[in-house]
């Protein structure tokens, strides 16, 4: 077989092995890696009925992936875009915002998204094809009747969007022309951080206009398109009241989500017993709990007085985070001499899909 076919083989077995780390480790099995090695297993096959015919090993004379990926790489170090546009057909380059990235650079994008995303540990996620993603909540709940159904439920569509999102980071052009540089990796680096900062505060506090729409805007409640607060001082009594507000049947998978400088005052909140209800992260547990429950922090969560300082509950169930597949790149060497800036827009959006999931704390 081909370079290509083993290289690609290589990082198939490479994400198969993390799928099974993570699964061994957590319990649950990342949805963006499960959908990545499907696609590197339809990938692998397609390459295997090329370069085998009648039983016998034929030469790879021209793999579309790696010819493509050679001329981005061109692009991205030097510029020159004269193959990558001979090759930007059926839907490869997919607007003005330039050429779509090789997709061994987006899933190096994907992956640093992944990793530095609190967010997106926590959510539902799901790749669309399009721009937007349509779901029917049951606003009262789903169950199931016995016998003849005697009553309907009231059903909410849900339309999350894809939104535009950008990232622009520089380099210099000495070091794009560095050989020993692995630039596909460094530039994939930079755009991961960028889209990961801009996802997570929007998850929390976007507004909804050319953004998601974030858990902390959504109006006290309890019906699905609403989050329940419950406010009082950061207390054990508190803490108890808010986990035993929620529904039993969102407690599998619960979370805690809060600033790290909240984390840090209930280190020191004990229970009836004089016990410390927050514990380290150890080896059992790769995050630090409260009350046994994992905790994840993150900046974007307010902090102080007056403020919703802690979500919990089961943001699987509570919140789906939509992703367009494709991400597009446009090598600018003019507007910001004497750096080379990278315009990378994808796609995402978020919105709450079942409220009645997730519980929010307002300090008082």
């Amino acid at each position: 077989m081909s370079d290509n076919f083993n290289n690609l083989l290589h990082e198939a077995r490479q994400t198969k092995d993390a799928i099974d780390a993570e699964k061994n480790l957590k319990g649950t099995i990342d949805p963006l890696l499960e959908a990545k090695l499907k696609k590197m297993e339809r990938r692998l096959a397609t390459l295997e009925a090329k370069g085998t015919q009648n039983g016998k090993e034929t030469v790879f004379n021209q793999d579309p992936n790696g010819e493509y990926r050679d001329a981005f790489m061109k692009y991205l170090r030097k510029g020159d875009d004269t193959l990558l546009s001979k090759l930007a057909i059926g839907g490869v380059q997919l607007n003005d915002a330039g050429f779509a990235v090789a997709p061994s650079m987006e899933s190096l994008i994907s992956a640093e998204v992944n990793r530095l995303s609190i967010i997106r540990k926590l959510a539902s996620i799901t790749q669309v094809s399009c721009d937007s993603l349509d779901l029917a909540i049951e606003d009262n709940g789903s169950k199931a009747s016995w016998g003849e159904p005697t009553n309907t439920t009231s059903v909410l569509k849900k339309y999350i969007k894809a939104y535009d999102v950008v990232a622009q980071p520089k380099a210099t052009a000495k070091l794009l022309e560095d050989g020993e540089i692995n630039v596909e990796e460094y530039i994939a680096s930079k755009i991961g951080e960028s889209f990961a900062r801009a996802e997570d505060e929007s998850f929390l506090i976007g507004d909804g206009n050319s953004k998601p729409k974030g858990m902390l805007t959504f109006a006290n409640g309890t019906n699905a398109d609403q989050i329940e607060q419950i406010s009082g001082d950061l207390t054990f009594a508190k803490i108890m009241e808010l986990q035993s507000s929620l529904d039993t049947f969102y407690a599998h998978g619960t979370a805690y989500l809060m600033n790290k400088s909240t984390e840090s005052e209930i280190r020191f909140l004990k229970d009836t017993n004089g016990n410390y209800i927050w514990r380290p992260a150890d080896q059992q547990n790769p995050n630090a709990t409260i009350l046994g429950v994992p905790v994840y922090t993150t900046n974007y969560m307010p902090h102080g007085s007056g403020e919703k300082s802690v979500i919990y509950g089961n943001f699987k169930q509570g919140y789906h985070i939509v992703e367009r597949v494709g991400v597009n790149l446009l090598r600018d060497p003019f507007t910001e001499k004497p750096f080379i800036k990278f315009y990378t827009l994808r796609r995402v959006g978020g919105d709450l899909t079942d409220g009645r999931a997730l519980k929010i704390l307002t300090r008082i």
